[in-house]
């Protein structure tokens, strides 16, 4: 059902999947950020936090998880691996080698 995996899938599964980290993990940080900030003013005037400002910082979160995606790709770009099963069936697969593992442990 599904297709072969090539250079070209493997590689987008690492994109999507870490851009879409950075974008949910970059809003609800941001979320818990404002209404820290809020809450942190003694005075009674309004914070004033706008949207741009939100997008902003968002798009910094996202530029650096694209500049370390960018890395990761040019230095050692994700293959195929052949896997056998006992029974002798081959499965194609991504590798997951330890660029993998580190941008799962840093998140």
């Amino acid at each position: 059902m599904y297709p072969r995996p090539n250079v070209f899938t493997c590689t987008a599964r690492i994109w999507l999947r870490e851009i879409g980290f950075s974008l949910t993990y970059g809003a609800l940080m941001l979320k818990t950020w404002r209404i820290s900030v809020i809450f942190r003013v003694r005075s009674a005037k309004a914070v004033k936090i706008t949207d741009v400002d939100l997008l902003k910082r968002v798009g910094v979160i996202v530029g650096v998880f694209s500049a370390l995606l960018a890395i990761r790709t040019l230095v050692a770009p994700p293959h195929v691996i052949v896997a056998r099963t006992a029974d002798d069936l081959k499965a194609y697969l991504c590798n997951t080698d330890w660029w993998d593992h580190s941008f799962s442990i840093s998140q």
